[in-house]
């Protein structure tokens, strides 16, 4: 009886080892790292628990078991780890305002929209600052209610790729230097933006940044960042996990979404705030 009642609680175990693997440990919005371990213990101490108070295990096979098999898998994971090399992480990129200044493309395009469903007067220096902190429907919704933020979006998106831009949109400085040495290192490159992926590419290939592994543009998810949507469907592509990623972005929504996905995220912040004197005076023309 002490022998079948063992068998059980082992194959508790198994079966608990499954539906972590399979159902916690895939991607998924709101994971965190480390919880597909801190799970694993929770379920084998229940069944520990389980198997004591119900004397399932009356000679405490289960739990000698147990301590040694994890006595065994932390040895091998420490002489894995000392010998062999640390996998260097995944580092995904927004695209505007991360890796190229698309600021003055920005405020010109959307200077457009107030001078034909406003007056460009109304297209304050806060505004200005706002359509490069939040995402582009909620900058339409906001300056346009009486507008669908939606139509908005598509005229936006039709009326930048009419021109080509090329004397307003620039990499930031050392970008291609960073990204050469990166990729040179070894390094998995991508870029999780809200363009659609066409025009992600069409840039690339103007500023010739050939480094990258995977582009996923916003056609590619469902939802917007701050959703993880993006990062965890560039991860999924590059069969990588997201809790060994790097997410680099410029805006708050940027932050959450890396944070979401639970992967790392660094915010670049560059000195671009306020437009110049010739921007503000573009405008107006």
């Amino acid at each position: 009886m002490a022998a079948h009642t063992l068998w059980f609680v082992i194959a508790l175990d198994f079966i608990g080892f499954l539906i972590i693997w399979f159902e916690i440990h895939r991607y998924r919005d709101g994971r965190r790292r480390g919880e597909t371990s801190a799970t694993t213990f929770m379920w084998f101490g229940l069944i520990s628990f389980l198997a004591t108070v119900f004397k399932w295990d009356v000679r405490g096979t289960h739990d000698v078991i147990m301590a040694g098999l994890c006595v065994v898998v932390a040895l091998l994971g420490y002489i894995y780890l000392h010998t062999h090399p640390l996998d260097k992480p995944v580092i995904l990129f927004d695209l505007d305002g991360t890796l190229m200044d698309s600021r003055r493309m920005v405020l010109l395009c959307f200077g457009y929209f107030f001078k034909k469903y406003s007056n460009i007067k109304n297209f304050t220096i806060d505004k200005q600052r706002k359509v490069f902190i939040q995402p582009l429907r909620t900058s339409f919704k906001e300056f346009f209610p009486e507008q669908d933020d939606a139509k908005l979006a598509e005229e936006y998106r039709t009326y930048q790729g009419s021109f080509s831009w090329s004397n307003d949109v620039t990499l930031f400085p050392h970008t291609e230097e960073v990204l050469h040495d990166l990729w040179e290192d070894g390094y998995k490159l991508g870029i999780v933006s809200s363009r659609l992926t066409e025009s992600c590419d069409s840039w690339l290939r103007q500023f010739k940044l050939s480094y990258f592994d995977v582009v996923v543009g916003r056609d590619q998810y469902e939802k917007a960042k701050p959703s993880p949507a993006g990062i965890l469907y560039a991860c999924k592509r590059l069969k990588e996990g997201h809790d060994n990623c790097i997410y680099i972005g410029d805006s708050k929504s940027d932050i959450l979404a890396a944070k979401a996905a639970g992967c790392y995220a660094i915010g670049f912040y560059p000195k671009r705030n306020d437009p110049t004197a010739d921007e503000r005076d573009k405008l107006k023309t």
